[in-house]
């Protein structure tokens, strides 16, 4: 075993280096650096700022810079953060803790809920407890972690249960040892919960699979005919083997929350390394950022080790180093070839010409032009594939609710301009925080109340008596354009000036909820589907290729893969985002958003599809067709892909809400779409102002409530196309 920790080791140190150059690579696009807030000090004189540049070699090329960074960071010196006026250092020493700490909370919580709940689900399948536990299941996993933390702090504002942030009380410091550990403890509960929350959901669905699969094999059934007891067969024998895949997926269950931990720690106001990172982010703090992505990474790294450690305590039948010698040659010259090859495509993309907007024009026609590609290979791919299922699946309760579901949704996306009845820009600075205004029928006719605010500092209104107003049908408005093309200023309902209807109430700035709502949907749900779009094109080109081709190229793309994935995946979002938005004007975000979602998103894919490529192409009509002489070219798109199309398909079904959840954690932070335009995390994070929660304007939490219902419809739909596809996968009593 020591063998192999020095040859995990050994292999981690060219990992390391290629992630940090990535990142220093990254970075070097964004505008600035992290000597723009010490040219703003006046106590700073410019012979400071010139020697400051002249040591950190901000006057030189990326390369440079990070050759320098990377002889201090070998001898132990990572910098210093101009922004917290302290070594990153004694910073990541100060934050680490507290976020290792809530990370370790949030597992061990999943874990130590999620798995006798999965076991219990499993034993007692079908029963109603089965039917709570996946129930409760498939709420938790399609709620997301913002909305979730959200949610948990109106209610701790409101009930004074629990802090509403923080790491301790202000006074703890004058508390005795035990109170003051009960106080981090108090404060970080509600943390812990809402991190570990989403861990449960998603732990308790595999444990019950795998559980279910390990009491039908073939040894559970041999321990049986001896005698053994049913206690002894479900936890000593068939929970053994039930539990391997978690111990193997620990390092990467490390890495997700650590992405987690930043949005939790930015809401709960908690002084962690995510909130650290974010802010390092923001303000171009170079040396923080390099320092705290190689401080996830090497979690990651000493996360997988241990998970082998522990897989093999738990499993006598796995042996770790087998003997071999400590250093396999071949595996760490791959993992040096990759990052000599990371090194040179970041060298020879440093000589674009990143500032001509000549450029840029072309490479968005060009993307424009792959982006069709794609749709069309999409098109080609799942048509063959959905022509067989939709029939059967609307014969299913819960397919045809979906497809309905999905198709309500999409159909309003696509006519918002004409069902909204405001802009999403359309501002009333005296109807701040308006509430949901009420319907009334009287005399055949539909009538809105008309509401008067009697005190505008808590935004308290009332109802104007016999103030109600006729709502007109098919007025005319601000103009728009339907689908995108079509130049229209009709729309389906408003009331005449000055008032306004606010089914949905209004937001800080008196903009209408409802229309925000149907006009932030055409973001929010068209970013999945081309994101879906770009990704499997990506995961099947790049996956089918290195399994159909093996060798050296299978070896360097899936180290590639595996750079990207030790990534805390929200880190790398927001360096990308960084790196590439000044290119993109504010109309354009959501070009960028699909761009960085699509980069992260694709490796997952690349890395099933190839295992499954790898076991198609020893079937004996692929030996064939490499008879006939055909192109590789020809084999994977005539014979690999028709054999894992179904895949793509349940895949693509299932990643869409992952799109829809990355573009409303990059808005919600203040880093996606952009003011005046309108996206469910962008709303939603207006919901973190004090006002909202002290004063009770729950109105503003619906595009969560939104969200949670995309992602839920998703879910189902995904796990029922799976049961169509392959049946012995099939979730009985689901709901």
């Amino acid at each position: 075993m020591i063998e192999y920790i020095i040859r995990r080791l050994a292999v981690s140190v060219p990992m390391l280096l290629a992630v940090t150059l990535l990142v220093f690579f990254l970075m070097s696009l964004a505008p600035g650096d992290f000597l723009d807030t010490a040219r703003m000090q006046r106590d700073i004189s410019e012979e400071t700022i010139h020697r400051l540049e002249k040591e950190y070699g901000l006057d030189q090329p990326w390369y440079t810079q990070y050759a320098l960074w990377l002889g201090k960071a070998a001898r132990g010196d990572l910098g210093y953060s101009w922004t917290y006026k302290v070594s990153v250092s004694e910073l990541l020493r100060q934050r680490a803790p507290a976020t290792l700490g809530l990370a370790v909370g949030s597992l061990a919580l999943a874990w130590l809920i999620a798995l006798p709940l999965g076991v219990l689900a499993a034993i007692y399948k079908g029963s109603w407890l089965d039917r709570l536990v996946s129930l409760s299941a498939y709420a938790a996993i399609s709620l997301p972690d913002f909305f979730i933390a959200l949610i948990a702090l109106f209610l701790a504002s409101v009930s004074g249960w629990f802090p509403v942030g923080g790491l301790t009380s202000i006074t703890s410091d004058f508390f005795p040892p035990g109170v003051k550990f009960a106080d981090y403890l108090w404060h970080l509960a509600l943390p812990v919960l809402v991190l570990g929350l989403g861990g449960v959901a998603g732990t308790m669905r595999v444990m019950r699979a795998n559980f279910l699969d390990q009491i039908r094999a073939e040894y559970v059934t041999t321990a049986r005919a001896k005698g053994l007891s049913e206690w002894v067969v479900m936890f000593k024998h068939a929970l053994r083997n039930a539990i391997n895949p978690f111990i193997t997926s620990l390092g990467f269950a490390f890495s997700g929350l650590l992405s987690g931990a930043l949005i939790v720690e930015n809401i709960f106001n908690y002084p962690g390394l995510g909130q650290l990172t974010f802010n390092a982010f923001l303000r171009q703090d170079k040396q923080l950022v390099l320092a705290a992505v190689v401080l996830g990474t090497t979690m990651l790294i000493i996360g997988n080790l241990l998970a082998d450690i522990f897989l093999a305590l738990s499993d006598p039948r796995i042996r770790l180093g087998g003997g071999g010698p400590a250093f396999r040659p071949k595996q760490l010259l791959a993992w040096l070839g990759v990052a000599a090859l990371t090194l040179t495509v970041c060298y020879a993309l440093h000589f674009l010409p990143w500032e001509s907007k000549d450029f840029w024009r072309q490479l968005k026609v060009a993307g424009a032009v792959a982006l069709a590609g794609a749709g069309l290979f999409v098109i080609y791919a799942a048509l063959p594939v959905l022509r067989q299922m939709v029939p059967r699946l609307l014969r299913r309760p819960v397919g045809a609710v979906t497809v309905s579901v999905l198709a309500l949704l999409y159909g309003c996306s696509l006519l918002a301009g004409f069902l909204a009845p405001y802009s999403s820009s359309d501002q009333d600075l005296t109807k701040t925080f308006h509430p949901p205004t009420a319907l009334v029928w009287r005399d055949g006719a539909l009538l809105v109340k008309t509401y008067r605010n009697v005190d505008r500092s808590i935004a308290k209104y009332e109802p104007v008596a016999g103030g109600e107003v006729p709502v007109r049908f098919f007025t005319k408005g601000v103009p728009y354009k339907l689908l995108g093309v079509i130049p229209l200023q009709t729309r389906l309902f408003s009331v005449d000036a000055p008032h306004k209807i606010y089914l949905m109430g209004s937001d800080s700035t008196g903009r209408d909820v409802f229309s925000r709502l149907l006009l932030g949907s055409q973001v929010s749900l068209t970013l999945g589907l081309i994101g879906v779009t770009i990704t499997m094109s990506l995961g099947f080109l790049i996956g089918a290729l290195s399994g159909y081709l093996g060798g050296s190229f299978d070896n360097i793309v899936m180290r590639l893969t595996e750079i990207i994935m030790c990534i805390p995946g929200l880190y790398l979002l927001i360096a990308l985002r960084f790196a590439l938005y000044k290119f993109f004007d504010s109309s354009e975000m959501f070009i960028l958003i699909v761009i960085v979602l699509s980069f992260i998103g694709w490796t997952g894919t690349a890395r099933v599809i190839r295992g499954m490529t790898l076991s198609v192409r020893q079937r004996p009509f692929i030996l064939a067709a490499e008879t006939l002489g055909q192109s590789r070219l020809k084999i994977l798109f005539k014979h690999v892909l028709p054999n894992i199309a179904s895949y793509l398909v349940i895949s693509a079904t299932m990643a869409i809400p992952g799109y829809i959840l990355g573009e409303a954690s990059l808005s919600f932070l203040g880093l996606g779409i952009m003011e005046p335009s309108a996206s469910w995390g962008l709303m939603l994070s207006q919901a973190q102002e004090m006002k909202v929660f002290m004063l009770g304007f729950t109105w503003l939490f619906i595009p969560g409530l939104m969200m949670f219902i995309v992602v839920l419809t998703f879910n189902l739909l995904g796990d029922e196309l799976r049961d169509l596809i392959d049946p012995k996968f099939k979730t009985e009593n689901r709901l």
